[in-house]
């Protein structure tokens, strides 16, 4: 086995197959009992994405005890804007305290897979591939889930490890589905949705799928929408498929929340309704601008939906203003002055200043929004 050197530690150039052992661990030896169920809770929220109760656990032992593992979830979130703002200083603060106490713990598999994690993603260092797979490798042999995940993850891109390797990827991911880890059952779902290291199977790929969002998985509750919208190994079933879509979208997913606006644009599988078409484009608008399709503001805007938009955006306003386009200054006397019958019990005086004074924000605007 030939080695090389890369800081303190051997990186295996051979590229060896891990060979995993159950070993007897401890993970976060530090903490008492209490913080330790704490810490799981806030690690199975992260796991599916509720970034809100994951904030909220983190934080409790953040406050009472020096934990790597919290310290570095918590750098994660900030780096990422998950819950919170998104500030690089707080989140480099936070990986540099997990930088410290991590190393320290070298019979913690937890431990060994966030140093990883570290590496792999340039948290705090210089990102470093060869590095996390040493790292994955380790906490991999000793039979824990997430370095397993992770390892599969490796292998399935060529990250870190001299070519990528379908098949390598789905031995890992199996060994983690076999001990429960949410985000390997849905990786290896995603294997045998694509045929990547096994043969295509449509049915396998959704019996996992359903197994990762009964847990609440956000991609897989997205994918099985996608499989029953346009029949990918299934039946179509669009009222299925809205419900998919609209669960992962309740939970924040992005592009669940432009799928689900555009069926409720047209009414597919479930009834049209530009009030919840509005609602779901608004909260993906809202998280970034940058991945929402700009075309569907011209739906809402189209000769067809713009008084009915312009109705549900006078109810919530100025909350949805980034809706309405070029044509704002029509739309708005549509409704508050052309059109004053939608607004009920407001005496026509009153809804002609609400227009004006909307049309000089507008103005103001410059009608951007971005």
């Amino acid at each position: 086995m030939n080695f090389h050197l890369l800081g303190e530690e051997k990186i295996d150039e051979d590229d060896m197959e891990v060979i995993v052992e159950d070993q007897p661990y401890e993970i976060n030896a530090d903490l008492n009992p209490e913080l330790k169920e704490i810490v799981e809770k806030g690690n199975h929220a992260f796991s599916i994405s509720d970034w809100k109760s994951a904030f909220h656990y983190y934080s409790q032992v953040s406050n009472a005890a020096k934990n790597g593992h919290v310290f570095f979830r918590l750098g994660v979130m900030y780096h990422n804007g998950h819950f919170v703002k998104i500030d690089k200083n707080r989140a480099k603060w936070y990986f540099l305290l997990a930088l410290e106490i991590l190393p320290l713990q070298d019979n913690d598999p937890e431990a060994q897979t966030d140093l990883g994690y570290i590496y792999d993603h340039g948290y705090g260092v210089e990102p470093d591939k060869f590095k996390a797979v040493y790292y994955y490798k380790r906490a991999a042999a000793k039979g824990f889930a997430r370095a397993l995940c992770n390892l599969g993850y490796m292998y399935g891109y060529g990250f870190g490890v001299p070519k990528r390797d379908d098949k390598r990827a789905v031995k890992y991911y199996q060994i983690a589905v076999d001990k429960g880890n949410l985000t390997a059952i849905f990786n290896l779902g995603y294997m045998y949705d694509q045929g990547y290291g096994v043969a295509h199977d449509a049915k396998t790929a959704e019996s996992l799928y359903k197994r990762a969002a009964a847990q609440g998985h956000v991609t897989a509750l997205f994918n099985l929408g996608y499989m029953y919208e346009y029949g990918s190994g299934v039946k179509v079933d669009y009222p299925t498929a809205a419900t998919y879509y609209q669960q992962s979208a309740d939970r924040g997913y992005i592009r669940a929340q432009t799928d689900i606006t555009r069926l409720y644009l047209i009414g597919n599988g479930v009834i049209k309704s530009l009030a919840m078409a509005i609602k779901y484009y608004y909260a993906a608008l809202m998280q970034s601008p940058k991945e929402v399709d700009s075309g569907f503001k011209d739906l809402f805007n189209s000769e067809e939906n713009r008084i009915e938009s312009t109705q549900v955006l006078a109810q919530e306003w100025p909350a949805y203003h980034a809706l309405v386009n070029d044509n704002c200054k029509k739309v708005i006397m549509e409704v508050f002055w052309i059109r004053p019958y939608i607004c009920v019990d407001i005496p026509i005086e009153i809804c002609f200043l609400i227009a004006k004074h909307l049309i000089s924000v507008w103005v103001l605007r410059e009608f951007h929004f971005m």
